[in-house]
């Protein structure tokens, strides 16, 4: 059967295949390099010097994302994207636009307005949380706000729950060397019997794509969690590597807090070879398919994006393997 998101982007493969350059479906956009944690395995470190995108710019960005006819915004890091002052009225704005709302957050801050706005917009919120254990979270985060979060998810289900909103809850785990397979149980064993849309389990990695943890095996976890009537997002298993250049990053934009765009969120120490240019300077719908855009896209390395567990690379595998198929159907 036909993965659905494969599915979804079928006019966005067809056009991408036949030589031309469609418009994006997403923009993931990172509103602030100013973060509340500091988390010993983010990429962003060097960069989290504050800096947070005004009100006026966010809504300039989100106009020029509705022009070009994207149909979504997912707010992530970069930093935490909650710190950005009254960031409900941004979502609000976004939504009057017209757009879906995703947010990747530590969810110290997903509380009061901010939750009960994002939960009512919004499509889906993942909350990152590596683990249950205060002392764990702490030398992991680098923050004591291990019972804040899990008490803002709790608070989110209940919200959920009594508005019957459709945003899907979700959590993510940060597999890394300071976790066991403990921790990963008893995150699903505080998410049993929530309503929690999916846990995604991802193994982090370096700049260099080297895992920081590659002793739990796929298996392990099939055996100690089937009992849990939670769906994965994504399993640990061996990381997807380009086998062509990549092509599918198009159906979406990666926008910065300074206005920066970029060919996928997936930038980090590849910055100026994946930039191609400024909405503050010159408008997106310009951009997209500028020469500059082109450039980059041609210029992109098999050999850098492998090192990266890239979602875009396993797109591009279920893709490939789907047109070889010449079947689109679901069935």
């Amino acid at each position: 059967m036909i993965n659905p998101i494969v599915a979804s982007l079928k006019h966005e493969v067809e056009i991408l295949r036949s030589g031309k350059l469609c418009k994006p479906r997403m923009a993931i956009v990172t509103p602030t390099y100013a973060c509340n944690q500091s988390c010993h395995y983010c990429f962003f470190k060097h960069k989290n010097n504050g800096h947070i995108m005004s009100h006026e710019n966010l809504k300039i960005m989100i106009d020029q994302i509705a022009e070009l006819g994207i149909e979504s915004i997912e707010w992530c890091g970069g930093g935490e994207s909650l710190l950005v002052p009254e960031i409900d009225k941004i979502f609000s704005y976004a939504h009057s636009k017209g757009l879906k709302l995703g947010l990747l957050t530590n969810g110290v801050l997903f509380d009061g307005k901010i939750a009960e706005t994002f939960l009512k917009y919004g499509t889906y919120v993942r909350f990152s949380i590596d683990t249950v254990n205060p002392k764990k979270y702490k030398e992991i985060r680098g923050t004591d706000d291990c019972a804040i979060v899990l008490s803002n998810i709790e608070k989110a289900v209940r919200i959920k729950q009594k508005y019957d909103y459709m945003c899907q809850i979700s959590l993510k785990i940060g597999y890394s060397d300071k976790l066991d397979l403990t921790d990963i149980q008893c995150v699903f064993d505080f998410a049993a019997g929530k309503r929690i849309y999916s846990i995604q389990i991802k193994n982090v990695w370096d700049e260099n794509g080297t895992y920081l943890n590659d002793e739990l095996q796929r298996n392990d976890l099939y055996r100690d969690l089937k009992t849990h009537n939670i769906r994965f997002s994504k399993k640990i298993s061996a990381k997807k590597m380009l086998h062509e250049q990549c092509w599918i990053n198009p159906v979406q934009v990666t926008i910065d807090a300074y206005g920066n765009c970029y060919l996928c969120c997936y930038y980090q120490y590849r910055a100026e070879k994946h930039s191609f240019g400024n909405i503050f300077k010159v408008k997106l719908k310009d951009l997209w398919g500028s020469p500059e855009h082109l450039k980059c896209i041609a210029s992109s390395s098999i050999d850098e994006c492998n090192k990266h567990d890239c979602r875009f690379i396993r797109y591009q595998d279920m893709i490939r393997h789907q047109l070889r198929s010449s079947d689109w159907s679901f069935v």
